[in-house]
């Protein structure tokens, strides 16, 4: 038998503090006496940088609830290659933790306890040039803990290249860091609790910090029990109309599985988010079709006169609404005027230079396209979360009982 724990023996003889219960423990003393527990199918390798074997097993305190011990709700999470991350929220308000699955959770600012994560400071003339940058940046402990944060494992980056690496590296993981905790659990919020006609309820890009545009993040490895602290100008732009988003559960009924119909959604919900954050109504209009041609063939382009026939499928209740939903994209993509002038506002627009705001001047009415176009996105993009546990091959064969109003 041989316990896959890829640690340095200094991590295996570490003493460390189980994060359910708090018995001291090392690795190096488990393997010599429990060593078969490292294998299936207790796992114990997945979660001894964390957790004791006795709490592992399901012999340690029951917890139900979430109170910002991270290595207890996120800890299970980790190995020596998938770190824990922390990063501020801003434009959002959150009354008590929110769990989204897979160890993710929202802590209100003050909750998360990120006391235990033995975050190393700076020290100037010991520490290098880019830990000196982010210290500058003004993000640090002080910052994090006056900030609602967003906590989850990551893995896909490597912890040396994090210590030896530049400030512009340090940027480049903060940007990605912000990607993950989007897909984790941020872009599943806005599509169900923002909407394309109101930005005044938009979140901030998770990093940022009220700090002049300033972004941070807390990085932990639990193999070798220490945390660190990037900083600095990651983000070119940020959200500032409104005041933000009161952020709620999302049911675990609304979020998607992991069939190829989900990761297409997740996708799709990536797109969306974008979307959202875009000021200029021209581009987001143009967008927002982009977006139903993805949603119609997420796997090669087709024109939007075949596009249009799939989202109808999803929005019409009879055959008279199915037609009236042609005509309307028409109407909004690639329409010709009696004249023979093009009419539509994606031709007019991607194509002819004009503005969405000449095409319909007034505000309401615009704030009523949005809301449509919103309309159109969610049924297809609920329907795909709802099969998103599904290969793609048997969802077509779903979406193809849609068309009766085609015969």
């Amino acid at each position: 038998m041989h316990v896959q724990v890829k640690l340095d023996s200094g991590s295996l003889a570490r003493e460390r503090k189980c994060a359910n219960c708090g018995t001291s423990y090392t690795i190096e003393g488990y393997i010599d006496t429990s060593r078969r527990y490292f294998d299936s199918p207790y796992r114990f390798d997945s979660g001894c940088l964390t957790w004791c074997l006795n709490c592992w097993l399901g012999g340690g305190p029951q917890h139900d609830e979430t109170d910002g011990s991270l290595l207890r709700e996120i800890g299970p999470q980790l190995d020596v290659s998938t770190h824990l991350i922390l990063m501020p929220l801003t434009r959002v308000l959150v009354e008590y933790p929110i769990g989204f699955g897979d160890g993710t959770y929202i802590y209100p600012a003050g909750i998360a306890k990120i006391g235990a994560l033995n975050v190393r400071s700076f020290v100037l003339g010991s520490s290098g040039l880019a830990e000196f940058q982010s210290a500058a940046s003004g993000v640090d402990l002080t910052t994090l803990n006056n900030h609602v944060l967003i906590g989850f494992a990551c893995g896909s980056f490597d912890w040396e290249s994090l210590k030896s690496g530049d400030h512009k590296d340090h940027m480049e993981l903060l940007r990605y860091f912000s990607e993950v905790a989007d897909r984790k659990c941020l872009d599943i919020v806005r599509y169900h609790q923002c909407r394309l006609d109101l930005p005044d309820t938009l979140p901030g890009r998770p990093g940022q910090t009220e700090n002049n545009m300033m972004a941070g993040a807390l990085i932990f490895n639990a193999g070798l029990c220490e945390g660190r602290i990037i900083g600095g100008d990651a983000f070119f732009t940020m959200v500032t109309k409104g005041l933000g988003l009161d952020i709620s559960p999302v049911s675990i009924d609304n979020m998607p599985a992991n069939g190829t119909v989900g990761h297409t959604a997740r996708h799709a919900l990536s797109l969306y988010s974008r979307l959202l954050e875009i000021d200029n109504q021209s581009v987001k209009f143009a967008q927002a079709i982009a977006l139903l041609e993805f949603l119609a063939s997420p796997f090669e382009y087709q024109q939007f006169k075949k596009s249009k026939k799939v989202i109808a499928r999803y929005v019409a209740n009879d055959r008279s609404e199915y037609d009236r939903l042609l005509v309307r994209f028409q109407e909004l993509t690639g329409n010709v005027d009696s004249s023979g002038q093009q009419a539509g506002y994606r031709t007019r627009i991607v194509h002819m230079g004009d503005r969405i705001e000449r095409l319909i001047p007034s505000m309401l009415d615009r704030q009523k396209l949005f809301k449509e176009l919103d309309r159109y996105i969610h049924k297809v993009l609920d329907h795909l979360i709802e099969y998103s546990h599904w290969g793609w091959e048997d969802y077509e064969k779903v979406r193809e009982q849609l068309k009766p109003f085609e015969q």
